[in-house]
């Protein structure tokens, strides 16, 4: 069959022994077509025609990618959200990009904690609840193992510089003070004369310490030097956060007669502000640009002659002017993330046992922003440190990662 021009500016058919059919439709623009479309509507210009329906604008806060993984011993993100790495119990260790990419596996037996550093060029592993495995192990970016460190006593706490130049054990009455340097590691033991079991990276290698036996709060520089010294009375329990810079650092105390203190200090010694609560087992959290801190205890309450705990937040934008508190009897709220400026707090929310909990955003305001449905029972939740990705383990079996979409 062909097609012959028409006079009549149609396309006349004609068939394969020369027999004209009947003319074909007009071909017509997909301008044309609008122009007749604005004559039936009053006149509408072809371009109002032309445009797309206004779309519905993104939630807040929600999924990037959802897998499903045997059952996890740690999840754990990079401190920029970019990597997420994930540990099984049958002791293989993942490691995924913010997108949901795998970039490697390798097997890591025997070990219960991760840690990273910015896009996991470093990464740490080592066994904090089995007494008998006092080893570390160095990973790089590749998943490749390049050295381990053998320790005589248990493992207390593990931190690693967000640039990935310095790891720091906790150990005994000891603090080992690693140095990254072309493809090794070179370890200074720093001796104390009390219990080191948390570490927060300070300036440059200045380390952070929190101690007990005697309780009490250091810092000190990588070579052994000791900066300064704080010895709180009377406490059973410290938390801390430091920020990206090391500059400054949240102290959290639980104290005699059921009293919460939450400070922020800075590497001068110098204490910015306190603030005291009635509670137990403090957890800070320091938003990266050490400015906004994110305060959770547990609150008790009593009512005919008996005390029931509660979690509440409390947070802290530029301190206890202006902060403002969360939770309670009808809602328990564990902490999450904080956003590197303090423009908002991300909170895992536990409702009623017939309820599924959610990831709830919090403007740095306090008010309600946004609530994602978790699909199931969170088991683990982690989040990064500039408070915009978080990673969940859900009781289905299934990791998902999420994200906080700037508005």
């Amino acid at each position: 069959m062909g097609h012959t021009p028409c006079g009549t500016g149609l396309t006349a058919c004609v068939d394969a022994v020369g027999r004209r059919q009947a003319p074909c439709a007009p071909r017509v623009t997909r301008r044309a077509m609008l122009e007749i479309l604005a004559g039936l509507t009053g006149g509408l210009p072809a371009a109002a025609l032309a445009q797309e329906p206004p779309r519905a604008a993104p939630a807040p806060l929600g999924p990037v990618w959802r897998w499903g993984f045997p059952p996890l011993t740690a999840l754990t993100l990079s401190p920029d959200g970019e990597r997420v790495l994930v540990l099984t119990r049958d002791g293989m260790l993942h490691c995924y990009t913010h997108l949901g990419e795998r970039i490697w596996r390798r097997r890591a037996p025997a070990v219960d904690h991760v840690a990273a550093n910015y896009h996991a060029t470093l990464t740490v592993l080592w066994a904090a609840r089995r007494p008998g495995h006092s080893k570390i192990h160095f990973v790089d970016h590749t998943g490749h193992h390049f050295q381990d460190l053998n320790l005589s006593e248990p493992v207390r706490s593990v931190v690693i510089s967000p640039n990935g130049a310095y790891v720091a054990v906790a150990a005994g009455r000891s603090v080992l003070h690693c140095v990254r340097t072309t493809g090794e590691l070179r370890v200074r033991r720093i001796d104390l004369d009390a219990v080191p079991f948390r570490l927060q990276f300070g300036p440059s290698d200045s380390l952070y310490v929190a101690c007990e036996k005697p309780d009490r709060l250091l810092l000190v520089r990588g070579n052994g030097r000791l900066l300064w010294t704080r010895e709180p009375t009377q406490v059973s329990s410290y938390s801390l956060s430091a920020s990206e810079d090391g500059t400054r650092v949240a102290v959290g105390t639980y104290g005699p007669g059921d009293t919460v203190t939450a400070s922020l200090v800075d590497a001068d010694n110098h204490t910015h502000w306190t603030l005291q609560r009635a509670g137990r087992n403090p957890r800070v959290r320091l938003a990266a640009t050490g400015e906004s801190v994110l305060l959770s205890y547990e609150e008790g309450l009593s009512h005919q002659g008996r005390t029931r705990f509660v979690r509440r937040l409390h947070f802290l934008p530029r301190g206890p002017v202006g902060s403002w508190s969360r939770g309670g009897l009808e809602r328990q709220l564990l902490p999450l993330a904080v956003e590197q400026a303090g423009r908002w707090v991300v909170a895992l929310d536990l409702p009623g046992p017939l309820e599924l909990p959610r990831l709830r955003l919090y403007g740095g305001d306090g008010k309600s922003r946004y609530a994602y449905p978790c699909g199931a029972p969170v088991l683990m939740a982690t989040a990064s440190q500039d408070g915009r990705h978080l990673a969940t383990y859900l009781q289905d079996g299934h990791v998902e990662v999420c994200r906080v979409i700037e508005t």
